[in-house]
């Protein structure tokens, strides 16, 4: 059984969804969404679901966040994003995926583009979307 300290996010991963949530409104304003909130943490049943999520009343980015991103954590993610859009409060939304790394593995970051993902890099004292030019988002919704 997990213990309350078990669910909580370490302060490693706190600095990192930090130094993510700060330049994430700016980075999707860029790319056409417009936020109007931005959220964290967001939990099911008691256990960490989102990182953080970014939003308005049309359009959801829910971003996963990872000191080392891997395919598998991607993997894990678009499962989550997908069970995430059958859920009555997303619909009629158009909910999109991000995922936020400081190092990746694997190519993990290739594969997350591949799968539709904003691929979001955090370098150190900031963050950049880092896809390529002619990048169009998976609509998950």
């Amino acid at each position: 059984m997990d213990t309350y300290e078990d669910l909580l996010p370490s302060p490693w991963d706190c600095l990192m969804e930090s130094l993510v949530e700060r330049d994430l409104v700016p980075l999707l304003n860029q790319q056409g969404i417009h936020v109007e909130y931005t959220a964290t943490h967001l939990k099911r049943m008691g256990r960490h679901e989102f990182d953080i999520m970014a939003a308005n009343s049309q359009e959801v980015v829910m971003v996963e966040v990872r000191t080392t991103l891997r395919v598998d954590d991607v993997k894990d993610f678009l499962d989550r994003l997908r069970k995430l859009t059958t859920r009555d409060s997303y619909q009629g939304r158009t909910v999109y995926g991000a995922v936020a790394w400081l190092k990746a593995k694997q190519k993990a970051a290739i594969f997350a583009e591949k799968q539709g993902l904003f691929v979001i890099r955090a370098t150190g004292s900031s963050a950049s979307i880092v896809n390529q030019e002619n990048f169009k988002p998976q609509v998950f919704s």
